[in-house]
């Protein structure tokens, strides 16, 4: 078997901001639940619903719903700030500029405002 032609094929990188580990999340729950004093249903960490650019997010208990910016609440300020990545995030060999995809894919949060 011969070396396959590759001249169709295009590779993709993505632009990542990094990550908190599982266990953060995991205890950010866990605070949400008790603060709440009921277990959650749903969380979208980046909802659009009602600002947009998805700069809050949306928990859902079964009772309960609540929005808040991701700069007014604990775990939104550490994610944006980045003091809270998984320790193989500052060690990414994909997180620099030199880009290794032939196609960069990235959401820009707020990209499109001067």
């Amino acid at each position: 078997m011969g070396v396959r032609s590759r001249d169709n094929l295009f590779t993709l990188d993505l632009i990542c901001h990094g990550v908190p580990s599982p266990e953060f999340l995991r205890k950010y729950f866990e605070y949400q639940e008790k603060k709440l004093g009921e277990k959650l249903e749903h969380f979208n960490f980046r909802s659009k619903e009602k600002r947009g650019w998805g700069t809050q997010y949306l928990l859902k208990t079964k009772t309960k719903t609540e929005r808040n910016l991701l700069s007014l609440d604990k775990y939104g300020k550490h994610f944006i700030n980045g003091d809270c990545y998984r320790e193989c995030c500052y060690e990414c060999r994909y997180a620099s500029i030199d880009r290794v995809g032939d196609i960069t894919v990235g959401g820009f949060l707020g990209g499109g405002k001067n």
